[in-house]
């Protein structure tokens, strides 16, 4: 929105780093509004009786792996939806390119069809993509279809991921600012 009301030309004259104004801004929102949802959510599925219902995971570590990979997976969801922001400084409407990138991230994120059900060419695509880091890996190792090493391996390359997602969104970010023309005033 600042970049189609100007509001851009404000931002960047703070004495601070646009891009992370920027993450640290998106992150809060994505954090309370998740908040919100996530805590009716975990007292309705406890709730539920039997199998259907939510059951703790299968040990203490997978526990907090579960904990610090939903961490990481937020943090990676937040650089890579920084990178669609960023591409909004080359287009008139956000609409096409958040629906784009919505399809994108949730259907290879596990969201549409769970990973081990896709097809063999389907999954090593998933396991290519940051995507899956996001959503598929902490709910897997919470319900314990993820063991502790695999699990162990996807924290690294979690955080190769963080690290390759916010060093293309600030080369992003570097080069849109330079080019940046605000009409109006």
């Amino acid at each position: 929105e600042s970049l189609v009301t100007g509001q851009v030309s404000y931002e960047l004259v703070r004495p601070s780093n646009l891009y992370w104004f920027w993450y640290i801004k998106l992150a809060a929102g994505k954090l309370a509004s998740s908040v919100l949802r996530f805590i009716p959510m975990i007292i309705f599925a406890s709730l539920i009786p039997g199998e259907y219902g939510l059951s703790a995971p299968p040990s203490f570590p997978a526990f907090i792996l579960f904990v610090i990979t939903l961490f990481l997976g937020f943090i990676l969801s937040v650089a890579i939806l920084m990178i669609v922001y960023i591409l909004l400084f080359y287009t008139v409407s956000s609409r096409g390119l958040f629906n784009i990138a919505t399809v994108i991230t949730d259907f290879f994120a596990g969201g549409v069809v769970p990973i081990p059900f896709m097809p063999l060419a389907l999954r090593t695509i998933c396991y290519a993509l940051p995507f899956r880091l996001i959503m598929d890996l902490p709910y897997r190792i919470y319900v314990g279809n993820i063991g502790t090493s695999e699990a162990l391996q996807s924290i690294l390359i979690q955080i190769v991921w963080i690290g390759i997602t916010l060093l293309i969104g600030n080369v992003f970010i570097n080069r849109a600012t330079k080019r940046l023309e605000v009409q109006g005033g």
